[in-house]
C-alpha cells in the first residue's frame, strides 16, 4: 500500500497522476507541495492512498525511486537414472520408454525431499539478471 499524489489541473475532470507512489502520505504530500512550487497549471493537489507498493522516496526536496534490488533467473538440471530399460541408448529409452523415464524422476525427486542428496542430484547452466518493471 502507498500514496500517490494527485494533480487538480483546470478543465480536467479527474484528479491527474505520474507514476510515483510513496510509502507515507507525509512523502506524498510533500512530493505535491514540491509540484506546485514550479508548476503553474495546477491548481492544487490531493493525496491518495493506492494498493500499490512504493518506487519512490522524498529525501532532501526530492523525490527520488526506490532501489531496485535485482532478481536472479536461474537454470538448474537433476540428475536420476533410469533402471531397467530395454534400450542401449539413453537417447532410445527418452524417445521409446516415457512412461518409465518419468516415473523415475517423480521418484527422484520424492527421494531427494526425504534426503540430503540435494546437492549432488542437482547442478547449475545458467543464470540471468531478470527484467525489472519500469519505476515510473
Amino acid at each position: 500500500m502507498g500514496y500517490r499524489v494527485g494533480m487538480l489541473i483546470p478543465g480536467e475532470p479527474n484528479l491527474v497522476y505520474n507514476g510515483l507512489v510513496f510509502a507515507t502520505e507525509a512523502e506524498a504530500s510533500a512530493s505535491g507541495e514540491e509540484l506546485m512550487s514550479r508548476w503553474i497549471v495546477p491548481s492544487g493537489y490531493e493525496v491518495v492512498e493506492v494498493a500499490e507498493e512504493p518506487n519512490y522516496t522524498f529525501t532532501d526536496g526530492h523525490a527520488q525511486p526506490v532501489p531496485v534490488t535485482p532478481t536472479y533467473n536461474h537454470a538448474f538440471d537433476l540428475a536420476w537414472a533410469v533402471p531397467g530399460s530395454q534400450y542401449e541408448h539413453a537417447e532410445d529409452c527418452l524417445n521409446n520408454e516415457r512412461e518409465l523415464v518419468l516415473a523415475e524422476l517423480r521418484k527422484r525427486v520424492r527421494d531427494l525431499t526425504a534426503t540430503d542428496e540435494y546437492y549432488e542430484a542437482i547442478g547449475s547452466f545458467d543464470t540471468y539478471v531478470e527484467e525489472e518493471e519500469s519505476n515510473a
